[in-house]
């Protein structure tokens, strides 16, 4: 087992929480094992006195959760039982770890929200790391780009809300590795982009009112001129079975 995620090594995650139960009522963990991420926490987790739990099974699908902004996989353990998790990493490359079909293991604590929180269930499985098979594609170089290139196009066709030439400039970046996708597809994504560059120079628009309105309905055709042809594109590499 290759490990994607270790909480000992997510120092952002561990202060953030810490700073959210220090400051506020409603936010972060109740400091019942000690305060989240601190030695005497570790301590208590090593003694056994706050007990690890270890969930073995199979991912099953990989998607885009919340509003299709949050990386999630679903896991059928091997006890039958179906549940859903961040794809938590510590870097970003440990992404492409997470394919369907490969076993996973998934340590973690129960902790309490604190008492004030909104959160519908009071207790949370808090992650302190994840173990995934590893296959032989797993570590060639462009594998987390092609996969996020898929879910991108993949969210393009699917959520009419999302803005074409936001997801294209992704896109167009992603496609500069390496069988990502193929030539004729990323130009498609390049070219928008450069006509993109064009009207608005660094994609900012204009301070002066009059003019931002202006800038705003030209990039507005200008996406209604490509979206066909970007939507052709992500249908492509969605489609792509390589």
């Amino acid at each position: 087992m290759k490990v994607a995620y270790r909480l000992k090594e997510d120092s952002n995650h561990i202060a953030q929480v810490q700073k959210a139960t220090l400051t506020t009522e409603q936010f972060g963990i109740e400091p019942t094992d000690g305060l989240f991420g601190s030695a005497e926490w570790w301590d208590r987790i090593a003694s056994g006195g706050l007990p690890v739990h270890t969930l073995r099974g199979t991912i099953t699908e990989r998607f885009m959760g919340s509003m299709g902004d949050w990386p999630e996989i679903r896991v059928l353990s091997d006890a039958g039982e179906k549940s859903e998790w961040t794809r938590e990493v510590n870097r970003k490359e440990q992404d492409a770890l997470y394919r369907i079909g490969r076993s996973i293991e998934i340590d973690y604590v129960l902790q309490r929200h604190r008492s004030k929180s909104s959160a519908h269930q009071k207790e949370h499985k808090v992650v302190l790391e994840i173990r995934v098979e590893p296959d032989a594609d797993g570590d060639s170089p462009g594998v987390y780009e092609k996969l996020l290139a898929k879910e991108t196009a993949h969210r393009v066709l699917t959520a009419p809300i999302l803005v074409v030439l936001d997801a294209s400039y992704q896109l167009a970046e992603l496609g500069r590795t390496p069988r990502v996708m193929p030539d004729d597809v990323h130009r498609v994504f390049v070219d928008a982009c450069a006509e993109c560059d064009r009207l608005v120079s660094g994609r900012r628009l204009p301070s002066d009112p009059e003019a931002r309105r202006e800038a705003t309905m030209k990039i507005q055709e200008l996406e209604s001129r490509w979206k066909e042809r970007i939507f052709a594109a992500c249908r492509l590499i969605v489609e792509d079975q390589s």
